[in-house]
């Protein structure tokens, strides 16, 4: 295993591998110019990536809403190849976290020249597993103002990450991990890098994507398969801030790090008994690889 995190590491890149110091984009990259970008963040375990199939799709089809073209080749099996590569070439690490990002061909102003996708894995190698139980709870904090609105692309995962950065930047400030977004509508909508659970008289709820979150892949795994196994119901619907100070318990999710708790929201103090069930449960599913 390699344990030097800090080292040059491998990337790979439209069909090659290269170091990551390598020069690869120009600055008529329009990822670079626009955000003209999506992406996807997948854990590693062992060598196996945990919901591939769902990240892969999801790439497609929010390349198909923004007229992206994928390449040929792009199939899960073939990306999993590729991220198997890149785990030798990076010192063969236990635990990796995963970028698979997807831009235009350079050129052009906002009327794209060509709609030819360009694909860029990256892994990084992870001290931690990516799913853990008992790890400490999170405390965040709700940015002051609106960051987010429904939109079309709401829900995708773009190169555009502005709210998300300023979102971060605050919580640094307060001294807290992670920051709330809040929606047009004064709603919570998501964290900076997970979606939201909470749990209200009992019940199990999250925002719908019409409050303008990311549609996650682990919120969908939650939603239609890990939650009804439970026999758990949750149900979708905006969450106030009131609400939210008065929900028993808080939970965030993502693909890399599962099922997260808040421990303080705001001064306000939650359990976790909920979050670490349900984490448990997400561990023995993704031991299958799903």
């Amino acid at each position: 295993m390699n344990k030097n995190t800090n080292m040059l590491q491998y990337l790979y890149h439209n069909g090659g591998y290269y170091l990551t110091n390598t020069p690869l984009f120009t600055a008529a990259n329009r990822a670079f110019r626009y955000g003209d970008s999506i992406f996807e963040s997948m854990a590693m375990q062992h060598g196996k990536i945990p919901m591939l199939n769902a990240h892969c799709q999801r790439l497609a089809q929010s390349a198909k809403l923004l007229q992206i073209t994928l390449p040929e080749s792009f199939q899960p099996e073939a990306v999993a190849v590729v991220c198997r590569q890149l785990r030798v070439l990076n010192g063969n690490p236990e635990h990796a976290r995963i970028r698979l990002c997807l831009y235009r061909a350079d050129g052009g102003l906002y009327l794209p020249p060509s709609n030819t996708g360009n694909l860029l894995i990256e892994l990084t190698p992870q001290k931690n597993p990516c799913f853990c139980i008992g790890l400490p709870g999170v405390n965040v904090v709700i940015y002051p103002r609106p960051l987010l609105s429904y939109t079309p692309f709401s829900h995708l995962k773009t190169g555009n990450s502005l709210p998300y950065i300023a979102a971060r930047l605050y919580a640094g400030e307060q001294g807290a991990q992670d920051c709330l977004l809040l929606n047009h509508l004064g709603e919570v909508a998501e964290s900076t890098n997970a979606n939201i659970f909470w749990m209200e008289n009992e019940q199990l709820f999250t925002p719908p994507l019409a409050s303008g979150c990311v549609g996650g892949v682990m919120r969908q795994m939650l939603l239609q398969r890990l939650l009804p196994d439970m026999n758990v119901s949750c149900t979708e619907k905006p969450l106030q801030t009131q609400a939210l100070l008065q929900a028993r318990e808080v939970l965030l999710t993502n693909a890399t790090s599962g099922i997260r708790h808040v421990a303080t929201a705001e001064g306000k103090i939650y359990g976790n008994t909920v979050s670490e069930t349900i984490q448990q449960r997400l561990l023995l599913l993704t031991q299958g690889n799903v």
